[in-house]
């Protein structure tokens, strides 16, 4: 065999050497993308929107000691981009303390871009404006805690969290960005009799099942 084709063997030899310990970092690389697409597929792929962790209407959540709230109303407006919240914040502590931080978290948009204002802060009602809300925004979880400290001292024990989407939240033309005190005291009465209403029906079925 002269010197060409000894060479020429010598070099297919260490290609085909160099191959070989190519291919198992070609697996490792492999392997590494497909566990960083699963672990972060939650971020890339948007996740399915359902009505088990939504907060309910109507339902008194205790979030900390003697605080509760609740849920009672959210509308949306597509065209202005506003979403309305009425709370009914409780405080059974003697501490005084009925003022509150705020803040947002938003699926599919930007959680900055939402401007939260409060509108009133009343004994039976809280009402909550969140201007910037987009089209196409999915979930909102929105969070609140009583101002006892600064707010760098504020625990997840001491917040409360409500989570609003399609299930809990309705869709309106239009937003009346005009309404008093007295229109939203006059619309949170008339949903608390007609709650007592609800209730005292339902304890009247139970008795003449009872009954019978």
């Amino acid at each position: 065999m002269d010197e060409s084709k000894k060479e020429i063997l010598e070099k297919e030899k260490i290609y085909h050497e160099k191959k070989k310990a190519r291919t198992p970092i070609y697996i490792v690389i492999g392997v590494l993308i497909i566990y960083a697409f699963l672990f972060t597929s939650k971020l890339t792929i948007p996740q399915p929107i359902t009505s088990e962790d939504v907060t309910a209407l109507g339902v008194e959540e205790e979030y900390t000691e003697n605080r509760s709230v609740t849920l009672v109303s959210a509308e949306y407006s597509k065209d202005q981009e506003i979403m309305e919240i009425v709370l009914n914040l409780k405080n059974n502590n003697y501490d005084n303390v009925d003022t509150y931080y705020y803040a947002l978290t938003a699926m599919n948009e930007k959680s900055s871009k939402i401007k939260i204002k409060e509108i009133f802060n009343e004994d039976l009602f809280t009402v909550i404006r969140l201007e910037g809300v987009k089209k196409n925004y999915r979930e909102i979880e929105f969070m609140l805690a009583p101002k006892v400290g600064d707010i760098n001292e504020i625990s997840d024990e001491m917040t409360a969290t409500v989570i609003l989407n399609k299930y809990n939240v309705d869709t309106v033309n239009k937003i009346n960005t005009s309404k008093t005190k007295t229109d939203y005291l006059q619309e949170r009465l008339v949903g608390m009799v007609d709650q007592l209403k609800d209730r005292l029906e339902r304890q009247e079925d139970k008795l003449q099942q009872l009954k019978t």
